[in-house]
């Protein structure tokens, strides 16, 4: 990617030179990928350097950092535009030409501006511009309807707000952007008048994990990386709370691991959904449905529930692929604890260790696997209507 961003940029000559660059790059969360990056251009005999924007001078046509002279830059900063003081050196070299930088203010512009949300999912806009009916239809199905915020849309959106989410036109990693359904007056009128977009509210997937010293529900987004038209890889933030974060306890970067041909569907060329299925195993071995829309609004802290307040149970939840409707196939089955408090609110729990040891491997509590008489009263209730 590096190799052809200098390329694309027409020098000629080797590349010799590249600087990582971000504001006060030791105190980032991500100095450790930095650090992995440098490592990857040294090891291709390409000199790095990490530095702060403050670190670069532009002098004779050139832009310096520690003196030397600067290839490319590497840009891992949130100023998009370089438009702060700091930045002056980095923008005047960008500007005057005499560098390369990837990514750029203009790239960012036509990518990542939140305002392409806004084209993307303008109907009339794509069929004029001569966007293909197949690639609309795409976009249609899988781009959530995003509209610019104004004084004139304001109190139809405010109206509608609880099913919406609302971004700022140029922010990153969640900054300044709110749920619909948690906003103030005071915020709504910020919103209005700070260059927003209104995006259509798309609930986040959940998984349960492992985060000791308790199994936690935590949300997830995907992410692709892509270049020149081309993903790269995919990776999936996983956390809690509003808006993805690197605070939570078991959260960050996961790996997402996709499947071949030959793993999908074993080879076959049927379409099949999948559902959860969630059981409660108590002490004595009885088995009880727990119907996934109630799991997900106990693990949400939407409801409580009084029948099962103040008991402990065993949690099993199995992954199922269904034709027509009914289950056909086990994928995956997870086991965990979980306990009712006296209200009968949801608490996600790990069992006793075994002989100093957590019993918790992935997200498999190995104290909460059922017995084989309980593991066929599950299936039974499965595919009782097999």
């Amino acid at each position: 990617m590096f190799a052809q961003e200098w390329s694309t940029s027409g020098e000629p000559r080797p590349l010799t030179r590249v600087v990582i660059l971000d504001e006060s790059p030791q105190a980032q969360y991500l100095y450790p990928e930095f650090l992995l990056f440098q490592r990857l251009f040294e090891s291709a005999g390409i000199d790095c350097l990490i530095a702060d924007p403050a670190d670069l001078a532009f002098h004779n046509e050139s832009l310096l950092v520690d003196g030397k002279p600067v290839d490319l830059v590497y840009n891992r900063l949130t100023d998009f535009y370089l438009e702060g003081d700091n930045c002056s050196a980095l923008r005047s070299a960008y500007l005057a030409d005499v560098v390369t930088v990837t990514p750029h203010p203009q790239a960012y512009a036509l990518y990542a501006d939140k305002r392409r949300l806004v084209d993307l999912t303008n109907a009339r806009f794509l069929e004029e511009i001569g966007v293909d009916q197949q690639i609309r239809t795409v976009l249609a199905q899988y781009v959530p309807l995003t509209v610019p915020v104004g004084h004139g849309n304001a109190e139809h959106l405010w109206q509608n707000r609880r099913s919406l989410f609302f971004k700022p036109v140029s922010g990153y990693g969640s900054r300044g952007a709110y749920r619909g359904d948690k906003l103030t007056k005071r915020v709504w009128e910020e919103i209005v008048g700070g260059n927003y977009v209104a995006q259509s509210l798309v609930a986040p997937g959940e998984r349960r994990i492992v985060a000791d010293p308790q199994v936690r529900s935590m949300k997830f987004d995907l992410r692709a990386y892509a270049y020149a038209g081309e993903v790269q890889w995919n990776a999936a933030r996983v956390y809690q709370g509003q808006t993805t974060n690197f605070r939570t306890e078991g959260g960050g970067f996961a790996p997402v691991f996709t499947l071949g041909e030959e793993e999908e569907r074993a080879g076959s060329t049927e379409q099949r959904s999948h559902a959860s299925f969630m059981f409660l195993l108590d002490e004595t071995g009885a088995v009880e449905e727990l119907p996934h829309p109630l799991y997900l609004a106990l693990v949400r802290a939407e409801m409580a529930t009084s029948k099962l307040a103040g008991k402990r149970f065993r949690l099993a939840d199995w992954y199922v692929a269904m034709e027509d409707g009914h289950p056909s196939e086990v994928i995956r089955e997870l086991y965990g604890w979980v306990a009712f408090d006296a209200d009968g609110a949801y608490h996600p729990e790990v069992g006793p260790p075994e002989n100093g040891q957590p019993n918790s491997i992935g997200n498999v509590d190995s104290s909460a696997l059922p017995t084989p008489e309980e593991h066929d009263r599950i299936e039974g209730l499965l595919f009782q209507s097999e």
